[in-house]
């Protein structure tokens, strides 16, 4: 309670006092500085209420002065940060044509080299190959290598190939000699 509500009340108090005592006079002017200290607290209020808008409205223009500046300070770090349209279309284009290459490269590792290798065999004279074995296998006849006969028992690792020995790059296997065939 301020100094100037407290004087309004002791004011109507005193007031009440000497109506009750009718002393019609003194009891008016206490009722007229009543009045007079309940207006000077209503514009006491008033006061305080603008001058509380005020300082909001200060703090607001404050936090208004921030908020500009961290926007000038985003602008200026984007515009550092601003990125060149053609070096992004260039790293995208570098970008595509690595990966191309890399597919390309892919797709040669993953080709059927067997299947290359088999696509020089006449398969004509395989197929007539392989009747002549099956009809051969359908006879109940196979014959037992005698032995102590050596001029009869056929070398079979001589009709073998060579087992290649150590690095087994492309280049060694190409020099190497074709592999005899086991049919004679």
């Amino acid at each position: 309670m301020t100094i100037t509500s407290h004087r309004t009340y002791r004011a109507m108090d005193k007031c009440r006092e000497l109506v009750a005592a009718k002393q019609k006079s003194s009891a008016r002017r206490w009722l007229r500085q009543s009045k007079m200290f309940s207006k000077q607290v209503e514009t006491k209020e008033a006061m305080l209420t603008n001058l509380q808008a005020l300082l909001t409205k200060i703090q607001m223009a404050e936090t208004d002065a921030l908020v500009l500046e961290a926007y000038q300070a985003g602008i200026i770090s984007l515009k550092d940060m601003t990125i060149d349209i053609e070096k992004v279309d260039q790293t995208m284009d570098e970008l595509e044509e690595v990966l191309a290459n890399s597919n390309e490269a892919g797709e040669a590792l993953s080709e059927d080299v067997v299947g290359r290798i088999n696509d020089d065999i006449d398969v004509s004279a395989l197929e007539e190959e392989l009747a002549a074995l099956m009809l051969q296998d359908s006879e109940p006849t196979v014959q037992q290598p005698q032995q102590g006969n050596t001029e009869q028992e056929t070398d079979v690792n001589a009709l073998l190939p060579d087992v290649p020995i150590g690095n087994l790059s492309p280049q060694n296997l190409t020099n190497r000699e074709p592999p005899t065939a086991l049919i004679s």
